[in-house]
């Protein structure tokens, strides 16, 4: 299984790689804040084929009954003592 991972505005996000739509590739999308009048509301990333949002945390998109699997993510501190940022680890089972 693939999933496709990114980081946006501090949140590292695990969705799956393909909009479920009609199966078109994310790793072309946008990512952006969801907002109603000026307030943020969520973050949303956007298949490049149709345009369509899905939010970042629940996966609804804004058209139709369509849901991208999303899945919850934890960064973990990787023991080295280093600077790094640690491991990403997800895990398998959807939100």
């Amino acid at each position: 299984d693939s999933l496709l991972i990114f980081k946006y505005r501090g949140n590292i996000h695990a969705i799956e790689p393909a909009c479920p739509h009609q199966g078109y590739p994310m790793s072309k999308a946008t990512v952006s804040d969801i907002e109603d009048f000026g307030v943020m509301l969520s973050a949303g990333v956007t298949c490049p084929k149709h345009g369509w949002t899905f939010d970042l945390w629940t996966g609804e998109a804004d058209t139709g009954r369509y849901r991208l699997g999303v899945w919850e993510v934890e960064v973990r501190e990787d023991g080295l003592g280093g600077e790094g940022e640690g491991q990403v680890w997800v895990r398998k089972k959807e939100r």
